[in-house]
């Protein structure tokens, strides 16, 4: 990159993967439109990525692809269509027009990750800019890496390359450091390396995860970001681990609101959606649930044995100072 050009000063774009079918998620929408606590899945991670200001966005759709441009629209996004799923690269290769005359980094991402965290994703965007990268992974160690594509490094330490795992051999399936699918590359590299890849692999498909070798290969600057936040690398695509990441996603909501002052006598057995404001002072007793867009003011007592539901039945919101009397729904 131009010694001239500072790196924090270079603008950053967004590219999201949201083109999936999600076969195994067997919904009657698109994957990524499937919600969690009251928030679709791709939206958990248009709202991590917003502090970041990446603009433009490209929103990369294919199957619902209306259903998801409908959902998305009021957000400023833009779209891009994937006619025929070829793989990660050829997705983002459909990207490219929505990119046209952008020059900075663009930081690509999946749809179906709704535990990424602003944390992570500033972490990422810090390290590629701190190092000069022309591409930087974002990697993390799993107990269970499964199908995760893994991140091999090379004897100095930094990455070799990325290798999925139906093209992997026994040792390196063994490896517990996986590619979250998130990454940041300098648009300045994108077209070409897009260009150059090949789908001479096991699903016949032009990987995204090809780029960083080929960018190695030309002598660039390329390596992984390790976070400790193994939620980075939760795609969800069924049912049960659409669980697994609701279940994340409320301890986290729980945790938040207890830290700014609200108290939860059971944070085990309540359930508070995305999207739910709840001032300091209030008690959550046990076996209550919060729907999205609530909003509960100061000094409040809601259950137990309460489910309170918000839009768009009425205003969502619940006054300072008011008891909700237990084994109640209320509905404001």
């Amino acid at each position: 990159m131009p010694d001239n050009v500072s790196q924090s000063d270079r603008p950053l774009a967004g590219v999201v993967l949201a083109a999936g079918q999600g076969k195994r998620m067997r919904a009657p929408v698109p994957k990524v439109l499937v919600k969690a606590c009251g928030r679709t899945l791709v939206e958990h991670v248009l709202e991590a990525a917003a502090p970041l200001g990446a603009d433009p966005t490209v929103i990369v759709y294919g199957h619902g692809g209306d259903l998801v441009q409908a959902a998305l629209r009021p957000r400023g996004v833009a779209f891009a269509h994937q006619a025929e799923q070829d793989g990660t690269g050829h997705a983002v290769q459909c990207a490219l027009d929505g990119l046209a005359g952008f020059a900075g980094d663009v930081l690509v991402l999946c749809g179906d990750t709704p535990l990424l965290t602003t944390d992570v994703l500033q972490g990422l965007v810090a390290d590629h800019r701190k190092n000069r990268r022309a591409l930087t992974v974002l990697s993390a160690n799993v107990a269970v890496p499964g199908s995760l594509g893994r991140v091999l490094r090379g004897a100095d330490g930094r990455m070799a390359e990325i290798k999925e795992a139906g093209d992997a051999n026994a040792a390196q399936l063994a490896v517990s450091e996986i590619n979250t699918g998130v990454m940041v590359i300098a648009m300045e590299y994108l077209p070409d390396a897009l260009a150059r890849l090949k789908s001479d692999n096991a699903q016949g498909e032009f990987y995204l995860t090809d780029v960083p070798a080929l960018l190695l290969a030309d002598g660039l600057s390329v390596d992984a970001f390790r976070t400790s936040d193994e939620g980075a690398a939760l795609g969800v695509n069924t049912p049960v681990e659409l669980a697994q990441a609701v279940a994340i996603l409320r301890e986290r909501k729980i945790a938040e609101l207890m830290a700014a002052g609200v108290f939860v006598d059971d944070p085990a057995t309540t359930r508070i959606d995305a999207e739910v404001t709840i001032e300091p002072g209030t008690r959550l007793r046990p076996f209550t649930y919060v729907a999205a867009g609530v909003r509960i003011a100061a000094d409040c007592e809601i259950g137990p044995h309460v489910s309170v539901l918000g839009p768009p039945e009425g205003t969502g919101r619940i006054p300072s100072g008011t008891r909700v009397a237990p084994g109640t729904v209320w509905e404001g």
